[in-house]
């Protein structure tokens, strides 16, 4: 029985660890993140065509690197602290609740950010260009991640609710079909801004993401009943009715809380011209 759980735990992380936004919302995401970088930071707009094309390098690293994985994503609904409105958000704090195995398998995606922001901040202030490319074009990756709801919930496959494979028909099928809507939705609102706690912004990215969770399950839930149990062309016009609001705001923030962090990292090192970088 115990080889049993095991073995359903390493299978359960590892169809966790496939998903992403989809290739596709990954690059809309970058390209509008850069559109919204502000004029004194236009020099660092040529990365544009970089950051769309590499946007989904992150997720060609589990091919190798067998930590990867859990660096896409957090179950924070796993936690108790979360439930009850009092997360840890520190990881040494939390490994000593839960201990640091267990913290690892549910996912280190809030962490990752934290780092890779730091790393970007070092990067730019030694003018260090392609660490500065790379750590920019992680964060564009893993900030996008964060507001994906299927990244932050241990339900993250409908597995726990009868709604087995929701993460793909939600954020690839459905949204390969409705991505020229998305690219020229109305602009994000709001202004980019200096984050003044980027590690505090991430938790508070994620739990965002994680309330948008049960809208989603409940539109898969009530396009199955229409579609009498098949993901056909109804299942899925329902399913984007019920969730394009939502789905358009988790974008839209997802590439301006991307400029905001590309902006705060770039005045924490100084305000570096991107061609003074070697």
């Amino acid at each position: 029985m115990k080889k049993v759980l095991i073995l359903s735990t390493i299978m359960a992380l590892t169809l966790q660890s496939v998903y992403g936004w989809g290739a596709k919302g990954h690059k809309l995401i970058a390209k509008h993140a850069v559109m919204l970088l502000p004029a004194e930071m236009k020099d660092f707009r040529q990365l544009s065509d970089y950051l769309i094309a590499e946007s989904n390098q992150p997720d060609r690293r589990k091919e190798y690197l067998k930590d990867e994985g859990p660096k896409h994503y957090i179950n924070i609904d796993f936690y108790k602290e979360f439930n009850q409105a009092r997360m840890v958000e520190k990881r040494d704090s939390l490994a000593k609740i839960y201990g640091s195995r267990v913290v690892a398998e549910h996912g280190v995606l809030p962490w990752i950010l934290e780092d890779t922001y730091h790393q970007l901040v070092t990067a730019l202030k030694k003018k260090e260009k392609e660490k500065t490319k790379e750590m920019m074009r992680d964060l564009c990756h893993y900030l996008a991640d964060a507001h994906q709801p299927m990244h932050t919930t241990s339900n993250y496959n409908g597995q726990l609710s009868g709604q087995l494979d929701i993460h793909e028909r939600y954020e690839s099928m459905m949204l390969d079909e409705h991505l020229y809507e998305l690219d020229n939705a109305s602009p994000a609102c709001g202004k980019i801004k200096k984050i003044a706690d980027p590690a505090h912004f991430f938790f508070q990215t994620i739990y965002t993401a994680n309330a948008r969770g049960p809208i989603l399950l409940a539109a898969d839930k009530a396009a199955v009943l229409q579609s009498n149990g098949n993901y056909d062309s109804l299942y899925y016009a329902i399913l984007w009715f019920k969730t394009k609001e939502v789905t358009e705001e988790a974008l839209q923030e997802a590439s301006l809380s991307l400029a905001s962090i590309y902006f705060t990292a770039w005045l924490e090192a100084g305000k570096p011209k991107f061609n003074s970088l070697k």
